[in-house]
């Protein structure tokens, strides 16, 4: 009996917290909104400038094009009043970082002034260079000294974009809203009472990938206008606004590396350290010049006729493996198939560690009742085949879905944690098909239907293909 009233309390509580959560988000919705929009230089950043102003004056602009309120504000956080405060503007690199200059920031930064001028907002501008250059640059290289493949572009919007930006003090105040040209959405769940990150109308352009590392205080701060929107219609906004920038080209890859050669511009941060590229056979078929000039499932040009692809990289022995498109076994059939990349390159699942989960709760912690605890093997070749899709039922784990890479596929997997015998929080990743590998440092990102999850960086995969006899 004294345990169904304390569920009973609790479940008072709980229904009460809820109200008053749900009543607040309510009150945030009609309350006037200050907007601090941040203007990166690029053709979206813009649109969604000069799409805020002029909604308040005049939509029937944007309804000639099919778009109103009602479009842009479908699932997606809109305010019903708002002020812009100011335009921002944030330079995280410096020329003066590099011995050469590409113009990228400073470009950017000049077009930025340009449409704040054309548009008569305000601009200040911010730098967060040392900041970047310490928890993001420095990751980056002694990520690919070691022989991964790091995201930069994640750990800038986890730790620049969305964190540090948000600590200067008009983000402390609550109704402060950060608006970018991110292809993303976000709306409030009144069931859970947090904010959730849905994937853009768009999904060729969807960027909740590279916003998996944020947190609910990040995601109440954001306003993502471009959600419901798609690229042409936002070029043809910015043509039809005449806007300054309107035919500037899409930025891609890193700003800081700009149209240089990507190892050209590691030359001056990694020392060069040649070794050897092997066959799985033990056959030196070239050299490298470094570990981190080649990347997992990346093409290797040789004089053998052959096409290889890298499917490992040793950094004890400082040693490239490759690999070529043998034939593989379709146990279904028993029919021999030749793939376009080795069997080396494909696997069942993958391994990440230090998940985070946007709503700050983790959905594996509420459905689990059974951890495993093992030992990773770092070296997938030696583990035995650990595929979590024939979990027993009584261990209870999450079914989701997860991309790796921002223009990877997005695949069905069950998701359990791994405990081991260290401060590091590791979880296996089951796929229903098989997944080609990508270099260690790269980022799983989970969805369950257009709601992102959050992400985790890959840390090992399961045995490949090639190594199963399949």
């Amino acid at each position: 009996g004294k345990a169904i009233e304390e569920d009973n309390s609790q479940e008072i509580k709980n229904n009460i917290r809820k109200k008053l959560l749900n009543e607040n988000y309510e009150k945030k919705l009609k309350t006037e909104q200050d907007l601090y929009i941040s203007l990166s230089g690029g053709v979206d950043s813009a649109v969604v400038t000069s799409m805020l102003q002029n909604l308040k004056k005049d939509v029937s602009f944007y309804e000639k094009m099919g778009i109103g309120l009602e479009n842009i504000s479908k699932d997606n956080y809109f305010p019903d009043k708002y002020n812009i405060k100011t335009s921002l503007h944030m330079t995280n690199w410096s020329a003066e970082d590099d011995n050469e200059n590409t113009g990228c920031p400073e470009q950017d930064k000049k077009d930025a002034d340009l449409i704040a001028d054309s548009l008569d907002i305000s601009i200040k501008h911010l730098t967060f260079e040392e900041k970047y250059w310490e928890q993001v640059f420095q990751p980056f290289i002694q990520q690919l000294i070691e022989g991964k493949t790091p995201n930069p572009d994640i750990l800038c919007n986890k730790f620049i974009k969305w964190k540090a930006l948000l600590e200067l003090p008009p983000f402390k105040k609550d109704n402060t809203l950060i608006v970018t040209g991110h292809y993303a959405r976000k709306r409030w769940n009144p069931d859970t009472c947090k904010w959730e990150l849905l994937k853009a109308l768009d999904q060729s352009r969807d960027q909740t990938y590279f916003l998996c590392h944020i947190n609910q205080f990040a995601l109440e701060k954001a306003f993502f206008p471009l959600g419901n929107l798609s690229k042409q219609i936002t070029r043809q906004i910015a043509i039809e606004s005449k806007l300054k920038n309107a035919f500037k080209r899409d930025s891609t890859g890193i700003c800081f590396i700009g149209k240089r050669n990507f190892n050209d511009f590691l030359n001056q941060y990694i020392p060069e350290n040649k070794g050897k590229v092997k066959t799985l056979e033990n056959e030196v078929i070239g050299h490298h010049k470094g570990i981190h000039t080649l990347t997992i499932g990346q093409r290797y040009k040789c004089n053998f006729g052959k096409k290889y692809f890298v499917v490992f990289k040793d950094k004890n022995t400082n040693i490239i493996i490759v690999d070529d498109c043998k034939k593989w076994k379709n146990t279904s059939n028993d029919q021999l198939l030749i793939p376009t990349k080795p069997t080396t390159l494909f696997s069942d699942g993958l391994y990440a560690s230090n998940p985070n989960w946007i709503s700050g709760i983790s959905p594996i912690t509420q459905n689990t009742s059974n951890n495993d605890v093992v030992e990773i093997n770092k070296s997938s070749s030696n583990n035995n085949s650990n595929n979590d899709l024939n979990n027993d039922k009584n261990n209870l784990v999450l079914n989701c879905e997860a991309k790796i890479g921002s223009m990877g596929k997005i695949v069905p997997c069950i998701i359990k944690f791994i405990q081991l015998k260290s401060d590091e929080s590791v979880i296996s990743v089951s796929f229903s098909q098989p997944i080609q590998k990508v270099g260690v440092g790269q980022y799983v990102v989970f969805y369950q239907n257009e709601v992102c999850l959050g992400g985790a960086e890959i840390i090992d995969f399961y045995p490949s293909y090639y190594h199963l006899n399949k």
